[in-house]
């Protein structure tokens, strides 16, 4: 691995992404850390979790960007100590809007809630975000209750834990390895970081107003929860239809029954 971020989620992380793409690194991202490695990180989450388990996890990728990434920056570190850091910042303020505002796009988007309930794939998906936020923002963050309006985000805590990320970054990674970053800042200082050459194209900007599921929806595991869902909603339909045709048979029947 060449670089370990550190940033938290809604700091940039699909737009690093992107521009890692751009100069030619292999990313993992979300979907890839819950899809390839899924098992591996509920056994971190169990406490049972070792440097070398990372070091097989994430041997064969430049970089990888999100949660549970950005938690664990320091095991990370000594699994690929040579790796640099690059924790990406924003405004306080801008950021818990943007956190809410994913929130708002997953409640009101029918079809995410769908693929989250009828899709195999999806639930999982969900258990696995669902532990991977209890544990970087407190137990309190139930990803299913908020999405589901049960419960809210608790923004005091959102925002402690923010500043505390941020700060414990910058006071413990190795300063000669640490790049603190905007992704305002454009190509040159991540460029200079990392002595690539700058791309001859513009900077990236990704997931802008916590469009995430706008990002993801090409992803080949989204894509599979989409057909899953559809299936299961098919399945669902073809249920309902056959038991109206019983439920309608038997009747006419009964009445046969009655008039004979």
């Amino acid at each position: 691995m060449k670089v370990i971020m550190a940033g938290l989620p809604k700091t940039g992380t699909k737009t690093m992404h992107a521009a890692f793409d751009i100069i030619g690194y292999s990313v993992y991202d979300i979907m890839e850390h819950f899809w390839l490695h899924g098992d591996q990180w509920n056994k971190f989450w169990s406490g049972k979790g070792t440097i070398a388990d990372l070091e097989e996890m994430y041997k064969d990728v430049d970089t990888c960007v999100d949660g549970p990434i950005f938690y664990y920056w320091e095991e990370l570190l000594q699994a690929f100590p040579d790796a640099k850091i690059i924790l990406t910042i924003r405004d306080e303020d801008q950021w818990w809007k943007s956190m809410q505002k994913q929130v708002e796009n997953m409640q009101s988007n029918k079809m995410f809630s769908a693929m989250m309930t009828l899709s195999p794939t999806g639930h999982r998906y969900l258990r696995f975000v669902r532990r991977m936020m209890m544990v970087e923002f407190g137990s309190m963050f139930d990803l299913h209750d908020i999405i589901h309006g049960k419960n809210v985000m608790n923004e005091m805590i959102c925002r402690r834990t923010f500043r505390q990320s941020n700060l414990y970054v910058m006071q413990k990674a190795p300063k000669t390895n640490l790049l603190v970053y905007k992704v305002s800042d454009g190509w040159e200082p991540l460029c200079k970081f990392l002595d690539v050459p700058v791309p001859n194209v513009p900077f990236p900007h990704k997931n802008a107003r916590g469009g995430l599921l706008e990002t993801l929806k090409e992803h080949p595991v989204f894509l599979r929860m989409r057909r899953e869902t559809i299936l299961s909603l098919g399945l669902i339909l073809t249920l309902c239809v056959y038991g109206i045709y019983k439920a309608y048979t038997m009747l006419i029947n009964l009445l046969l029954d009655t008039l004979i």
